[in-house]
């Protein structure tokens, strides 16, 4: 059963909840000197942060789980405080936040929201070394500590993601398409977007460019379907699927080596199908008469390193 999860933009009136959070989190880590800043901080200091920059919550009803804050220096975005309430870690959590808010700053990019901002980065702890092999999966780097970083933190960066407004299905065809002359045998594209958002409609773009055989339809109800083409494409829904065990009974993995893999609703789920992968996040607009979407595409692993993206 996948847990009711809600990604949102946090406000002034989170304060509260986000300071409870982040001391929580900040308070369970190993006993460090100097500490955090995050153990003694108030809810005045936080909505003053979330008032100035703003930030990032993940919310299931009415509880926060976890929280980030930003901060902005002239074309870099930083992420502050990302916390996951203790009870609530190891799920994955972390790296969905961090995911969701990059997409989020990416979309704003793209409408103009965001000024010139073009990069992300993070602050982490030298005596925490997972914190920092955390960052480096998401592909971020080590960069020049910027004026005034204490000597016990390091800075990581990283590209925001590319961005791009699909005004109906025929222009989500195409952008499945254009991903074709990037991808190779061994290709995990995951796709993440709410129902109706057009993951399958992106697929048959890539499908037909792909010249695959048969119709490519949401696969709901038999879970995976494979198309053959002399690069075959295996058609995943994972929206039933309820966890990584699960996953590995549909044996993907023998598949991989010869196909593109392209898989909706698997966030959480089949990351660990490949460390290569290709992360398609397709966000309706509100109007419910307007047909535009915006897409953000991000890649992962030494695989995608190079390759230039649609955007």
């Amino acid at each position: 059963m996948r847990e009711d999860l809600r990604f949102c933009p946090a406000t002034v009136q989170d304060a509260a909840e986000v300071r409870a959070v982040a001391a929580a989190a900040f308070a369970a880590r190993p006993s460090l000197q100097p500490p955090s800043a995050a153990l003694t901080e108030s809810v005045a200091d936080v909505a003053a942060d979330l008032d100035s920059a703003g930030g990032a919550v993940v919310r299931r009803g009415d509880a926060v789980l976890a929280c980030l804050r930003l901060a902005f220096d002239d074309d870099v975005v930083r992420l502050r405080r990302v916390a996951v309430h203790p009870d609530h870690q190891g799920r994955g959590l972390g790296t969905r936040l961090a995911l969701w808010t990059q997409a989020w700053l990416a979309r704003r990019r793209l409408d103009g929201t965001l000024g010139e901002v073009s990069r992300i980065a993070v602050d982490v702890r030298r005596e925490l070394p997972a914190n920092k092999r955390f960052w480096e999966v998401l592909e971020y780097g080590v960069v020049p500590p910027r004026p005034g970083l204490p000597d016990h933190m390091l800075t990581l960066e990283r590209a925001l993601p590319a961005a791009v407004s699909v005004p109906d299905a025929e222009a989500m065809r195409a952008l499945g398409a254009q991903l074709v002359p990037v991808l190779k045998p061994g290709d995990v594209v995951l796709l993440h977007g709410e129902l109706g958002a057009g993951k399958t409609t992106f697929t048959q773009g890539l499908a037909a460019a792909l010249e695959v055989r048969g119709a490519v339809t949401s696969p709901t109800f038999v879970i995976a379907r494979v198309h053959p083409g002399s690069l075959p494409l295996v058609h995943v829904d994972a929206y039933r699927v309820g966890s990584g065990l699960e996953v590995d009974d549909l044996d993907l993995d023998t598949a991989l080596e010869d196909s593109v893999t392209v898989v909706e609703w698997g966030e959480g789920l089949v990351e660990d199908l490949s460390a290569d992968r290709l992360e398609v996040r397709i966000e309706r607009s509100q109007a419910e008469a307007d047909e535009r979407r915006v897409v953000v595409l991000e890649a992962f692993g030494p695989r995608w390193r190079g390759v230039a993206l649609p955007g």
